[in-house]
């Protein structure tokens, strides 16, 4: 399990410098690139699919504040809607896609039954599935501060490993993310 951490700290930039983006930073107009160098560390956010679910390994080596902290910092930082605001390459909209999955605070694992807990942006949203369901995502105490989830709930059950599947989440319900400025464990 260290060595995955180690493997994915060095790809998200936990573990060197910034150094992604370059000579960017001398040209360009953006006004807050320091900041998302800082808050990406070295990595340089979603250009096409393969990123997409990358950062949700994290979950399976027991880094879940990690998940947190880059789901966070790309959703503030590399999805705006100014000039460039979306990154990459939108192929049928999977980049859009990605987002707003990232926004809700879960992400489908492709090709499984298996929904992900990310880091929910959002203090309340509906989603009206295909199955003729509702899934209501309720985030407490969900602030710029906040970016840990400590509790998760869906339709009264706690959530302990940051996984549910995507046939409980057809059902609808409520999903209740718990959040914190703390790191703690489920």
């Amino acid at each position: 399990m260290n060595a995955m951490i180690a493997l994915l700290d060095e790809f998200f930039g936990y573990s060197r410098e910034p150094v992604q983006l370059g000579d960017l930073f001398l040209v360009t107009s953006w006004p807050d690139l320091r900041a998302y160098i800082d808050g990406q560390h070295s990595f340089e956010g979603f250009n096409n699919e393969p990123d997409m679910e990358t950062p949700y390994n994290y979950i399976f080596v027991d880094r879940h504040d990690r998940l947190c902290e880059i789901k966070r910092a790309c959703v503030k930082y590399i999805f705006s809607d100014g000039r460039g605001g979306m990154p990459g390459n939108n192929d049928a909209g999977g980049l859009s896609a990605c987002h707003i999955w990232n926004v809700l605070g879960i992400f489908p694992v492709a090709g499984q039954n298996l929904m992900l807990i990310g880091s929910p942006s959002v203090e309340r949203a509906k989603i009206h599935l295909a199955s003729g369901s509702t899934l209501e995502i309720v985030t407490h105490n969900n602030t710029v501060e906040n970016i840990y989830v400590n509790r998760v709930v869906l339709n009264g059950r706690n959530i302990t490993d940051y996984r549910f599947t995507a046939t409980e989440m057809m059902q609808g319900g409520i999903l209740e993310f718990y959040m914190s400025n703390e790191v703690r464990s489920l």
